[in-house]
């Protein structure tokens, strides 16, 4: 054979860490309550459910570290302090849900793909559902960069479709599952994991929104698609990848809410085909406008009327309302 050949990476380690139910860490001292930890992972399992378990399969070499965590609802926390590089951390449930903290910018795509930006600070993940299955990637920061582009705010996107996830989700499970072969055996599943692992973040981070830009964001796509009944505040959250709350405390920000900025959308709407279609039926008006019903219409437009609204309604357009 003619030409050079890739030199293989060394092969994964691997290890596997089984948690029975631990209740609290700080509960007690007890072989019950014991700390349980992954040290090449900088890992540490402090909580599983009382009558739950927890299997944590773990694979890395020197630059990726990936680990399948399947059992119980569990907290569980990757320590990036003791590491001397920047990682970021990507984690994606294909059952069960997860609830995210860290000390830096977090981009998420709906409940189950989280990625944590690379840092050095403690991440804490919560899985909260009664039963789990978790896929977590552990990879150096230039892997993210080119995808992750300036981003240091929490940001977030729609969830993204498991078909779109699925080929990586396979990978991981696949490599962590594996036995480990002989150590002077070839890894060449290896090679591939620095492509697959920036493939897999070029694809969670694929139109997100940074949240403090998120009401301009929401404000335009509300001016696009209010016509549309289906769509409400708690739609849009979803839409957005942020919980309602989240959404809520921007627009607050701003002085005003989602459902204000909806309604209002809709109101001038309807106020436009007024002007425009004058033979048009009420019934169709608020229907082409976004309303749900004639009535949803109606209270719109006589909350509008008010003075504090800034708006003046056309007297036969308050009467109907009244």
């Amino acid at each position: 054979m003619h030409g050079s050949v890739a030199r293989p990476r060394a092969a994964f380690a691997k290890q596997t860490l089984r948690v029975g139910g631990t209740g609290t860490a700080d509960q007690g001292s007890g072989a019950r309550n014991a700390v349980r930890r992954l040290a090449d992972a900088n890992l540490t399992v402090l909580r599983v459910a009382d009558d739950g378990r927890l299997q944590i399969r773990h694979a890395h070499d020197e630059r990726t570290s990936f680990a399948l965590l399947d059992g119980a609802a569990a907290t569980v926390v990757w320590d990036r302090r003791a590491e001397p590089a920047r990682h970021a951390l990507l984690l994606v449930a294909r059952t069960g849900a997860l609830t995210v903290t860290a000390g830096g910018p977090i981009v998420r795509r709906g409940s189950s793909v989280v990625l944590v930006a690379p840092g050095d600070t403690r991440i804490e993940v919560r899985l909260t559902a009664a039963h789990n299955e978790v896929i977590a990637l552990r990879v150096a920061a230039h892997l993210v960069a080119p995808a992750l582009g300036e981003l240091h705010v929490d940001a977030g996107g729609p969830s993204l479709p498991w078909r779109r996830i699925a080929p990586f989700y396979a990978f991981v499970h696949g490599v962590c599952a594996t036995p480990p072969g002989p150590a002077d055996e070839p890894d060449l599943i290896a090679l591939s994991a620095d492509a697959i692992v920036e493939a897999c973040a070029r694809t969670v981070l694929e139109n997100v929104t940074p949240y403090e830009g998120i009401v301009d964001a929401v404000t335009a796509f509300i001016a696009a698609h209010h016509r549309d009944a289906n769509v409400t505040a708690t739609s849009i959250a979803v839409r957005f990848g942020v919980s309602s709350r989240t959404l809520q405390t921007a627009f607050a920000a701003e002085g005003s809410t989602v459902r204000e900025a909806l309604r209002g959308a809709r109101v001038r709407t309807a106020r436009d085909l007024q002007a425009r279609h004058s033979r048009m039926s009420q019934a169709e008006r608020a229907r082409l406008a976004g309303f749900a019903s004639l009535s949803a219409m109606y209270r719109a437009l006589h909350a509008y009327a008010e003075p504090a609204s800034g708006g003046v309604l056309p007297a036969d357009e308050v009467r109907a309302a009244g």
